[in-house]
């Protein structure tokens, strides 16, 4: 991460190249947020994808040291990490067969104050048309709890 010095009156502070206050003066943080970064995971994707798409990844605020590695995939494979903004990036799935899950755990990202970022939602997507329900499915509409098996 490039990080630039600039001078704010006497003291002279560090401003990282996404331009987040990281220290002024005695090296002392600045920054005086107390809530760790959110993130959530979120696809255009409706519908099982045989082909790969694209997952936004969105930080509540701007993040440092977020990588490809950083996100757990289950039955996927991961490339193409973009960087939009500090707090806003994008990953190209390869989804594997009949399912997938995604999320970002705990303590991956760190915003200017130091703080690693909330579990992220967990991004899963299903291919049913293959999938029996298995028992009759009792409860209202839209929440009838079932059991599904391929």
């Amino acid at each position: 991460m490039e990080t630039l010095k600039r001078r704010r009156g006497s003291r002279c502070c560090l401003i990282a190249a996404i331009g987040a206050l990281i220290a002024c003066g005695d090296g002392a943080a600045e920054p005086t947020n107390d809530e760790r970064p959110s993130v959530e995971l979120f696809t255009q994707e409706t519908d099982f994808p045989d082909e790969p798409f694209t997952v936004d990844v969105v930080f509540s605020e701007p993040v440092f040291g977020f990588d490809l590695g950083d996100i757990s995939a289950v039955n996927a494979s991961l490339s193409e990490l973009r960087m939009h903004d500090a707090a806003t990036f994008s990953v190209t799935v390869t989804p594997g067969e009949q399912h997938l899950e995604l999320e970002v755990r705990a303590d991956r990202a760190t915003n200017a104050a130091g703080q690693g970022n909330e579990p992220s939602n967990l991004l899963w997507l299903a291919d049913l048309t293959d999938f029996v329900v298995d028992g009759a499915c009792e409860g209202p509409e839209p929440l009838r709890p079932c059991r599904v098996r391929p």
